[in-house]
């Protein structure tokens, strides 16, 4: 797995997994989990049920955020939460959002399934 980019609504989302685990930093793999997240809840306020996420999407991406928060300094996890929450605001206002967010919707969340797996695997092996 090696880290790439996504782009969604003209604009980067965050990182996808594309590199070993452990070469992909912690922040990195919180972007991934915190924007990913930011993006799919900011789709469901505002595209309703296109965007619906089921409950083991959310809990997926409860699970990878409190694998993050545990992962990372407090005062990083706010930062990086704080940046995502408003990425997702800007990308929520393009025209496209809806269906741009409905076509990358399983992306997302394998990228965030991933990237909370990695950051729980960094955990225990003291990574």
């Amino acid at each position: 797995m090696r880290i790439g980019t996504v782009f969604l609504a003209g604009s980067i989302l965050g990182l996808v997994m594309t590199a070993p685990a452990r070469a992909a930093g912690l922040d990195d793999l919180a972007k991934v989990v915190l924007g990913g997240g930011s993006i799919l809840k900011k789709g469901q306020e505002k595209c309703g049920s296109a965007l619906r996420l089921t409950q083991n999407d959310s809990l997926a991406i409860t699970f990878a955020r409190g694998a993050a928060e545990r992962a990372l300094p407090i005062s990083r996890f706010t930062l990086l939460d704080q940046a995502a929450e408003a990425d997702a605001i800007k990308q929520a206002e393009a025209p496209t959002f809806c269906p741009e967010t409905k076509k990358k919707k399983s992306g997302l969340m394998k990228a965030i399934k991933k990237a909370g797996k990695s950051i729980l695997m960094a955990r225990v092996l003291g990574g």
